[in-house]
C-alpha cells in the first residue's frame, strides 16, 4: 500500500521575500496519507458506529420499547448511535458553531 497520495493544490497567492504577492499556479503535490484530512462526516460516522456497537443486544429502556422492542438490533443500534452522536455534537459545539461546521462540510 502506498504511503503517499497526490493532492491537487488550488491556485493561490503567497508573499515573496521582497514582500510582493506572487501567484502560485495550481499543481499536484505529494502528501503522506496520514496527513490528508478525513472525508466529510467521517468522524461523525466513526462516533456513530462506536456508540452503536455499545447498544447492540442491550436491553431497551421501557419508555423506548414501543419503538425498538426489548433489545436493540444492529440497525436500531445505528439509529440510536446517530441520535446520540448528534446530541454529543450539538452539546460540544453549540448552535452557532455547529451550524458553521455543517455549512463548511456541505
Amino acid at each position: 500500500m502506498a504511503k503517499y497520495r497526490y493532492v491537487t493544490v488550488k491556485a493561490h497567492y503567497r508573499r515573496t521575500r521582497s514582500g510582493k504577492r506572487a501567484l502560485v499556479k495550481a499543481h499536484k503535490r505529494r502528501v503522506k496519507k496520514a496527513l490528508i484530512r478525513t472525508t466529510r462526516g467521517e468522524k461523525f460516522r466513526r462516533l456513530q458506529k462506536q456508540v452503536a456497537l455499545h447498544y447492540v443486544g442491550k436491553k431497551v429502556e421501557p419508555k423506548y420499547q414501543r419503538k425498538y422492542g426489548k433489545t436493540y438490533s444492529k440497525k436500531e443500534a445505528m439509529e440510536v448511535g446517530r441520535a446520540v452522536a448528534g446530541k454529543v455534537f450539538w452539546k460540544k459545539y453549540g448552535k452557532k458553531r455547529g451550524r458553521a461546521i455543517l455549512k463548511r462540510e456541505r
